[in-house]
């Protein structure tokens, strides 16, 4: 159920490993606080983006693997663009980010990435439901989840505390049928 080594593209977006030499794509999304404003953990310094990297790079070589956060790679350019994870335990998997450069946004691009990381989930992992939970007040995630067929699941009143108050968190589920289904019927 666990890969070694992840990579799958589309014609606009690569997803792969990350290397140690995203450190600076990964620094300005991670250390900006306008990017991690809508993210469940805080704006991290420089050296803090470094260590979550060790820890990123050090994930590919546990077993059983469980988390697998991946490097977005932008195929016209081969710029990294940014990063998106998957936690996969048993049969299900838990989408805890999709988070590009600023200048990146409004593409589709975080729609292609989503959809090859969903890919990987039913396809590669075998998973059988992938969810996810986005900022109940940030609307840009959620349009990015149903554009890449995850459909709204419910509400999570005070799901965690951060910059001094609770946030709510929507819930967005996928499964492996629906995926089949939508990937089916696209044209060849």
């Amino acid at each position: 159920m666990n890969l070694k080594i992840v990579r799958r593209s589309n014609p606009r977006v690569l997803l792969r490993e990350h290397t140690r030499t995203d450190l600076d794509t990964l620094t300005r999304i991670w250390c900006d606080p306008t990017v991690t404003r809508h993210l469940a953990t805080e704006t991290l310094s420089p050296s803090e983006a470094g260590e979550k990297l060790d820890d990123i790079l050090a994930d590919v070589s546990r077993r059983p693997r469980i988390r697998h956060q991946l490097a977005v790679v932008r195929r016209s350019d081969d710029a990294v663009i940014g990063t998106c994870g998957l936690d996969a335990e048993d049969t299900a998997g838990y989408v805890h980010s999709c988070a590009l450069i600023p200048d990146t946004r409004h593409q589709g691009l975080a729609v292609d990435a989503l959809e090859l990381l969903v890919g990987i989930a039913f396809d590669e992992l075998g998973l059988h439901r992938v969810w996810c939970g986005t900022n109940g007040d940030n609307t840009a995630p959620q349009r990015v989840l149903l554009g890449a067929g995850f459909r709204r699941t419910g509400r999570v009143e005070d799901h965690y505390f951060k910059q001094g108050r609770w946030w709510d968190v929507e819930e967005f589920t996928l499964t492996a049928h629906e995926w089949r289904t939508r990937t089916d019927a696209r044209p060849a």
